[in-house]
């Protein structure tokens, strides 16, 4: 049965129909959970057209990061973990290079019309290395925004590598223990999410205090 969101063919128990406002659809279980959490955050009036947070983004942390972008004047970024994120960053203007584990979830962002100009999305195994060196040879970017997977170590140390200045760390503490605080990166400030190289913090501090 074919999902008709992420145009996925699963075993009949795979997809399940409903209808919404006498309109039948397919849907699978994960876009299924997707239309109920925004059905969910309508009723509870903490959405109406942006569906924040679930396990997104929240509207307060893209308060911040969009002050972040504006002051350090961020015209491009790498982002591990694809998502809402995404659709603001392309918003505020910036083009983006974007990985995902999530099969279905990378091949719906590829059809997402609003985005194809200024973001280009990647597949890759889960509990590898992103393949961002493989694909973009020499390429560094001034921003790395990191919110995936669940385990992600790999893709901590990789944006320690490939950051020029900026590393931020959504939803933190989900396999980067190990890395931070270094010598290398500060920490903008207590629980900040933000991580910024140590010889462009102070620059970095005051245009973001200015």
């Amino acid at each position: 049965m074919l999902c008709q969101i992420c145009k996925t063919d699963y075993p009949l128990d795979g997809c399940k129909p409903f209808s919404i406002h006498n309109e039948e659809y397919v849907l699978c279980g994960w876009d299924a959970l997707r239309v109920k959490q925004y059905i969910d955050y309508n009723i509870a009036h903490d959405a109406i057209n942006i569906f924040w947070g679930a396990g997104h983004i929240g509207h307060s942390c893209w308060y911040f990061i969009r002050k972040v972008l504006r002051a350090l004047e961020i015209k491009e970024l790498l982002e591990m973990g694809i998502g809402l994120s995404s659709e603001m960053f392309v918003a505020e203007g910036l083009k983006i290079i974007g990985f995902d584990v999530w099969k279905s979830h990378v091949e719906l962002y590829q059809q997402h019309n609003g985005l194809k100009e200024n973001a280009v999305f990647h597949l890759y195994e889960d509990q590898t290395i992103p393949p961002v060196e493989e694909l973009y040879p020499g390429r560094r970017w001034d921003f790395v925004f990191v919110d995936g997977p669940q385990r992600r170590a790999n893709e901590v140390a990789l944006a320690m590598k490939l950051a020029n200045k900026y590393i931020f760390l959504h939803d933190p503490n989900a396999g980067e223990e190990g890395f931070f605080p270094n010598d290398e990166w500060i920490q903008y400030e207590k629980e900040s999410k933000l991580f910024i190289k140590k010889e462009f913090f102070e620059d970095a501090k005051q245009r973001l205090t200015s």
